[in-house]
């Protein structure tokens, strides 16, 4: 389970790292200079062109606008860079696994912070009773 979540998520495009807290992202058509959330090299995480998400904090008198939280792979893998979230007692490995199953949920229209919410959209949607469900618990919230 990871400990963050992010608002205002926004995809670009990586262009270069300056040094270890900044680098420059195309967001839109537009360079701009971004904090990096983690001060580890990723070096093999991010190369240009490598599509990656930045939450926008809003926080008043920040430097830059964005964080760089996250890379996508060329073999569609998404990472997590941030340093701060960090996952509870579980192995690396099955963190990593936590981080795919949110994505690949989110991916398909499920929910991405429970998977056993997910689970029960996905069970209901093999039974055409998702829409049907969801229309509902609209209705009565």
């Amino acid at each position: 389970m990871i400990a963050l979540q992010y608002n205002n998520i926004t995809s670009g495009k990586f262009i270069d790292r300056l040094n270890r807290f900044i680098a420059h992202v195309e967001i839109d058509g537009k360079r701009e200079t971004v904090h990096v959330k983690n001060t580890g090299r990723c070096k093999e995480l991010l190369v240009p062109g490598a599509d990656v998400y930045l939450t926008e904090p809003g926080t008043p008198g920040r430097k830059t606008r964005y964080d760089l939280i996250a890379v996508r792979k060329e073999n569609g893998v998404l990472f997590n860079i941030d340093s701060k979230a960090k996952s509870d007692s579980k192995s690396r490995t099955q963190a990593i696994m936590d981080i795919m199953l949110r994505a690949f949920n989110e991916s398909v229209g499920y929910c991405g912070t429970s998977p056993w919410v997910a689970d029960l959209e996905r069970t209901l949607d093999n039974e055409g009773k998702l829409k049907g469900f969801v229309s509902k618990f609209e209705e009565f919230s």
